[in-house]
């Protein structure tokens, strides 16, 4: 089954009512958003019952490329068959009318490259060695061949000059760059060049585990590296924007993604605590980067006794400060509350001293 399932036809003729009409190309799309949600529910019910994906994708980019360039085109990306998938639907004349709104996305990309290539043999795999050399300019020959490539003739296991390999090079430029949400487009980005090396290289495939293994050893290494109170990276936040567009597509759940995927229940003994220690470290990055101005002091009292890293309870300590400085004082029930709380030595300073200068407010104002 390739047809795009619908409840009838008729969003179909109103999406080519849309394309066809004399309004601007910006008010067709505006307009064709009443009917996206609904296209993409379609796009994934067809794709899960699909007997031939070259039909599916032969099917869709004559009905929707208009609108659903960079949507199709994404997906098709990420394809286990992707070349030869690209390869048929290209020679056949089925890309002569894509419209790709965003020239970030890897998909618009790569199209681009094979365009001014002009070759049937420049593809995926030299695409990608060339776009992670511009993103981690660091990459020899040498660990690309041996590495990636798997050719054993050209990589020397032991050779100081290689310190980190290809995945250690990726790890350390996520951390060490320091990004953060306003860095959302050049983090998805790479992420992808990672995601697609990583499920297009039998290497990958055949020793994951171990890859997996030296990716979070690498993370790990690289954030106990930096002052973690210092840094701007804000990798939850980015990790999360990743998953959010990765759960849209309709290949997203055939894909393994590297960093989000974290394994079965016979996941390796190292894996998982390197997977723990990560973890933690990227939930202490969140409780930084918090903003607990619009929290109430009954929340920020439950996050003090429950939290265990003091650098958090100092900041949690200095949001209580900088309230009773602005005379923004608790509510008598959240005095009460506060008053009840069973806290541990340090944690009953900070309360001492929070009701001790209200005292002090009120004996100033009254």
């Amino acid at each position: 089954m390739s047809h795009l399932s619908m409840d009838n036809d008729l969003i179909f003729f109103q999406i080519s009512a849309i394309e066809k009409s004399d309004i601007s190309d910006i008010e067709k799309r505006k307009e064709y958003q009443k009917f996206k949600i609904s296209v993409k529910n379609s796009l994934i019910e067809s794709y899960s019952k699909c007997e031939s994906k070259l039909k599916f994708y032969k099917d869709s980019l004559s009905k929707l490329s208009f609108f659903e360039t960079d949507y199709l085109m994404l997906n098709l990306f990420f394809e286990k068959d992707f070349e030869p998938l690209y390869n048929v639907l290209i020679l056949n004349g089925h890309f002569v009318n894509l419209r790709f709104e965003n020239e970030d996305n890897i998909s618009y990309k790569y199209f681009k490259y094979r365009k001014q290539t002009l070759s049937t043999t420049a593809g995926i795999e030299d695409f990608l060695k060339i776009e992670f050399g511009k993103l981690l300019s660091n990459i020899t020959d040498v660990q690309w061949e041996g590495e990636i490539i798997g050719n054993s003739n050209s990589f020397v296991t032991h050779d100081s000059s290689l310190k980190k390999n290809i995945v250690g090079n990726f790890a350390e430029w996520v951390i060490l760059k320091g990004l953060t949400l306003d860095d959302s487009n050049l983090f998805y980005y790479s992420y992808q060049l990672f995601c697609k090396l990583w499920n297009h290289f039998e290497v990958f495939k055949k020793e994951s585990e171990k890859k997996s293994i030296e990716l979070f050893a690498y993370l790990n290494k690289n954030l106990k590296s930096i002052k973690i109170d210092e840094t701007n990276l804000d990798l939850g936040s980015l990790l999360g924007y990743v998953k959010a567009k990765y759960d849209d597509l309709f290949v997203g759940s055939l894909l393994y993604l590297p960093i989000l995927n974290r394994g079965g229940s016979a996941i390796n003994t190292t894996l998982e605590k390197l997977m723990e220690n990560f973890q933690k470290q990227i939930d202490l990055l969140s409780k930084l980067k918090r903003c607990y101005k619009f929290e109430s002091f009954k929340f920020i009292f439950d996050e003090l006794i429950n939290e265990k890293e003091d650098i958090i309870v100092e900041k949690l300590h200095q949001e209580v400060n900088s309230r009773l400085n602005r005379s923004d004082l608790p509510s008598e029930k959240e005095q009460s509350y506060i008053s009840s709380l069973i806290c541990k030595e340090k944690i009953e300073l900070i309360r001492q001293g929070f009701f001790r200068r209200q005292y002090l407010f009120e004996e100033i104002v009254f």
